[in-house]
């Protein structure tokens, strides 16, 4: 066994490893992410549905809507503030972007990963305290229940697209 892999092992880093593994698998990071942007969804949750589909359970709606109030505050206050800035800085204001501001997008990137590895970790103690529905969930029904959790309006078939790849990705393992 690694070193990485015996820090994946401990409690509240099994997730953390799962979500870098799936979110690194060609596609779905863009599938996350036009999710994200497109319905709303919160990625870390997503990832942890994901994590539960492969390990045999179901995020139900209820257990989406306690993983949000238990993370909720610092997603909004942490993660998608530091998310912001990063992506403001790719187009400004001046002096950005530039030489000048790009070690600042940096250190703000990589926050904002700090930021959702811990977001991970309160996810994963959260589902690990929970009780489950039997039965083996398939992967485009769990990440389908997550963005028709957050999303407004009719999905659309871009959407579903981002769905099946990630569902794919879970399913290769």
């Amino acid at each position: 066994m690694t070193e990485a892999d015996a820090e994946a092992s401990k409690p509240g880093r099994q997730l953390v490893a799962f979500a870098v593994g799936l979110y690194g698998r060609p596609g779905v990071a863009d599938a996350c992410l036009l999710l994200q942007d497109g319905c709303g969804v919160n990625i870390p949750i997503l990832l942890m549905a994901a994590w539960l589909a492969a390990r045999g359970s179901r995020a139900t709606p209820s257990l989406l809507e306690g993983a949000g109030e238990t993370v909720g505050d610092w997603h909004r206050e942490v993660v998608e503030p530091l998310r912001i800035v990063r992506r403001r800085l790719k187009s400004g204001p001046a002096p950005a972007p530039g030489r000048s501001t790009d070690e600042i997008r940096d250190v703000v990137k990589k926050a904002e990963l700090s930021a959702e590895i811990v977001e991970l970790t309160v996810l994963e103690e959260f589902a690990l305290n929970q009780a489950f529905e039997a039965g083996r969930p398939d992967p485009v029904e769990a990440i389908s229940t997550v963005v028709d959790f957050y999303r407004v309006g009719a999905r659309e078939s871009a959407h579903d697209e981002a769905i099946r790849t990630i569902a794919a990705a879970i399913q290769a393992g």
